[in-house]
């Protein structure tokens, strides 16, 4: 019993330190790795940090479409970015563009709820937000005369697993709809989904070094051009346009999760707030990013 206290009392120490160290333990007296780890927690911002982006679970009793939530203009832009948490992180991108341009535009984002006209919550994944998905994107679509284009974007994949049909039928309606109105339709695609990705791989190599945080040529971009062909062929016999990032993320059937020591994802599913930007001016000058936003222009500098 003796030979034990010894151990449970050098454990205890240790416990005690990682604890009142707030889990540095002997590295709270390195300061180039306190320093470098600081710098790495900056790395990556959470989308919905930007006091630019409206992204919230439940719009219902606000009104969403407020000054906050516009981009590149002081006054009210006929321009709407519309969808879920993949719109919003497409903001600071499209941010970009709209300076480069010469647009402005609103945006308004309901967590894990598709941009469609009736029923959304029909097809979210989660039986809790059925509700409160088809009442936000009802107060959406009760101001969408307001608007003379509409860029639609989602996890499109997330909707089309259970009720594929229904969704695509959705999808249609909705793009139909904004057509009678005469208003005309963006739809963007879906970025590569990375199932393996670490955040906080970077941190963890500063602890320990032989730790190799390239992902190789990363995942295989099949699914997701399998996806995107499916959402573009939809829009363009829909008569809107079709546009996506992908041209950022990938190269070569590969779509790594960094690039040029850049960060390109948040998690698995998302791009991080300075991602977006990055992948903007990647593609600024893109045959199709001109093709698409550049028309918009005529929708009003920014004032």
């Amino acid at each position: 019993m003796k030979a034990l206290v010894a151990p449970a009392a050098v454990i205890s120490v240790l416990s005690i330190a990682v604890v009142a160290t707030h889990g540095f333990a002997w590295r709270a007296f390195d300061t180039n790795y306190r320093t470098n780890l600081q710098a790495l927690s900056t790395r990556i911002t959470h989308i919905n940090q930007l006091p630019y982006v409206c992204l919230r679970i439940d719009w219902s009793g606000r009104y969403p479409l407020n000054p906050a939530c516009r981009v590149n203009t002081q006054t009210q832009p006929s321009i709407l970015v519309w969808g879920d948490s993949n719109s919003a992180h497409y903001i600071p991108a499209l941010k970009g563009f709209s300076k480069t341009f010469g647009f402005g535009f609103q945006n308004v984002a309901h967590g894990l709820c598709p941009p469609v006209s009736e029923e959304a919550g029909h097809h979210t994944t989660r039986d809790n937000r059925r509700e409160a998905c088809t009442r936000s994107a009802n107060i959406v679509w009760e101001k969408i005369d307001t608007y003379d284009t509409v860029i639609m974007a989602a996890s499109w994949d997330t909707y089309l697993r259970d009720n594929p049909d229904d969704m695509l039928r959705a999808l249609t309606h909705t793009i139909e709809q904004l057509h009678a109105r005469d208003i005309h339709v963006i739809v963007v695609g879906r970025i590569p989904v990375q199932p393996h990705f670490d955040a906080d791989c970077e941190a963890k190599q500063l602890r320990f070094p032989i730790l190799n945080c390239e992902d190789g040529r990363g995942v295989r971009d099949t699914e997701t051009v399998t996806l995107n062909s499916t959402i573009r062929d939809l829009a363009q016999a829909s008569g809107a346009d079709y546009y996506d990032f992908n041209a950022a993320l990938c190269l070569d059937g590969r779509c790594p999760t960094r690039r040029d020591g850049q960060v390109l994802y948040r998690d698995q599913f998302h791009l991080s707030a300075e991602s977006s930007v990055y992948v903007g001016r990647l593609l600024v000058d893109h045959e199709d990013t001109v093709r698409v936003f550049r028309p918009l222009a005529a929708s009003g500098p920014e004032t």
